[in-house]
């Protein structure tokens, strides 16, 4: 592994075949003052170990309010050996009792180099029984994904904040999802600065996020502004929260409903 990779934000490193014996170990040495919780499995993927810090203190916040077994898939495929590597920690906090703390399990798998095609089945081989899995993908989705990762995804959340081609984004995301029968989204939850666009772009951005929905499935928008985020068009129905002033800056709520 090059010295440039910093793994130590990830965990104790453990090697990919002893992931569930390490986690059995981690637990028969808290002498019974820690519990672990999980109530489904939480995967983030993310390319560069840069993230690597920042979504374990996601993760570690996450897990005060929600029980899982969170796994985190890093991608380097830049890196010039192929090889898979995995970490594993906990985080603990303590119940409102204050008399045991409640712990939830992160493991985390670093992928580096071509080794794109190991990261199904060693998330797979890796969850917390059938529990239900949650995947957030962050950053664009390759042009070739594997079709098989959907198979067992309970919920998909995308993040599309760093998409340059929104379009593109979706036709990948369709067609894959196309190859397991799932042609159409049932919502978009969108977070877009889209205020900074032109008109005609949001226009075209809610055209094109149509075409990936099912009927009368909802577009929804967060914004700031004090004007619809995207101008009322013929044949789309709108609905709008009240303004929610405890929100920092007050935001507001938009709802496009297509026919």
């Amino acid at each position: 592994m090059p010295a440039s990779l910093d793994t130590s934000a990830l965990g104790f490193p453990v090697e990919v075949t002893n992931i569930s014996k390490e986690l059995k170990k981690l637990w028969e040495t808290t002498g019974g003052t820690q519990t672990r919780a999980s109530l489904i499995n939480f995967a983030v993927y993310f390319r560069g170990l840069e993230g690597s810090g920042q979504n374990t203190e996601f993760i570690k916040d996450f897990t005060r309010e929600h029980a899982c077994r969170a796994l985190l898939i890093c991608h380097e495929p830049n890196s010039t050996e192929d090889k898979v590597s995995a970490f594993i920690n906990a985080h603990c906090h303590l119940t409102r009792a204050g008399a045991k703390q409640i712990c939830c399990e992160q493991v985390s798998l670093l992928f580096e180099g071509k080794t794109a095609g190991r990261i199904a089945n060693t998330l797979f081989a890796n969850l917390d029984s059938d529990l239900p899995l949650y995947l957030w993908w962050q950053g664009e989705f390759p042009e070739t994904i594997d079709e098989t990762l959907w198979s067992r995804v309970d919920r998909l959340i995308y993040d599309s904040q760093v998409w340059a081609n929104p379009k593109e984004q979706f036709r990948r995301l369709r067609d894959s999802l196309g190859e397991l029968g799932h042609h159409e989204a049932s919502a978009v939850v969108s977070g877009l600065p889209l205020m900074t666009k032109p008109v005609r772009t949001r226009m075209r951005l809610l055209r094109e996020a149509f075409a990936f929905l099912q009927p009368q499935a909802p577009f929804v928008q967060f914004t700031y502004a004090v004007v619809p985020p995207i101008p009322r068009l013929a044949g789309v129905q709108v609905e709008a929260s009240e303004r929610i002033w405890l929100n920092l800056p007050p935001a507001r709520v938009w709802v496009y409903r297509n026919g």
